[in-house]
């Protein structure tokens, strides 16, 4: 394979993850909302959930994103800077708000991290 087609690829790869797992979060986001429309849930178990969100998000868009089973860590981490840079953007819209009172670098670092170890295990799945 060239060296241009393995940026390519690898690109794609990360730009598919990336997108499928916006809409995950996106669909996983507006489930909660309606469930939080009829039942009331604390302040915590809040936080908590929207944390599972981003780790189902993110893990299961990289199975679904990651065509060549390669470089899983790196793209990975990857995905999780686009994620937690795209979501912060769509929330400061949202919210009306400047992006640096929604961006949270802990979060964003958590994202990566998620990221990589989604992205490590999305590699060992698409190998199988």
């Amino acid at each position: 394979m060239k060296e241009s087609n393995k940026y390519l690829v690898f690109f794609k790869d990360i730009l598919l993850a990336t997108l499928f797992s916006v809409l995950i979060s996106i669909l996983l986001a507006l489930a909660l909302a309606l469930v939080v429309k009829f039942v009331n849930i604390g302040d915590s178990a809040l936080k908590i959930t929207n944390q599972a969100i981003k780790i189902i998000s993110i893990l299961f868009g990289m199975i679904a994103g990651i065509k060549h089973p390669a470089n899983g860590a790196a793209k990975g981490a990857l995905v999780g800077v686009f994620y937690a840079l795209i979501t912060a953007l769509m929330f400061s819209l949202l919210d009306k708000s400047a992006f640096g009172k929604v961006f949270d670098w802990i979060d964003a670092l958590f994202s990566i991290a998620i990221g990589g170890i989604s992205g490590i295990l999305a590699v060992y799945v698409k190998s199988k």
